[in-house]
């Protein structure tokens, strides 16, 4: 994510050690993120249609839908009611 809202123009400048940004350099090594880089893959180039190559994501939108999926299906509570936790002090009120 901080790398996208920096965007240097070159990726290496987040190892360099002019420019370098520390929570990208600690979090991984430049070898282990090109190693990642160059092996992940969300979809396979031939069962992608024309129109789905005019979108900009189109490379990483599987990747994208399974994670709004896995974030819908999330159990929230709908009431309040299932969120009080018993209070076990003693109010200074008695």
């Amino acid at each position: 994510m901080i790398m996208s809202v920096l965007q240097y123009p070159q990726i290496d400048m987040y190892w360099s050690e002019k420019w370098k940004v520390s929570i990208v350099a600690i979090a991984m090594t430049r070898n282990r993120f090109f190693f990642i880089r160059r092996r992940l893959k969300c979809v396979y180039d031939a069962e992608v249609t024309a129109e789905q190559k005019i979108q900009k994501k189109w490379k990483i939108q599987p990747l994208f839908n399974r994670i709004l999926e896995m974030c819908h299906e999330q159990n929230r509570p709908k009431n309040i009611d299932e969120m009080i936790n018993p209070f076990t002090g003693k109010c200074p009120m008695n």
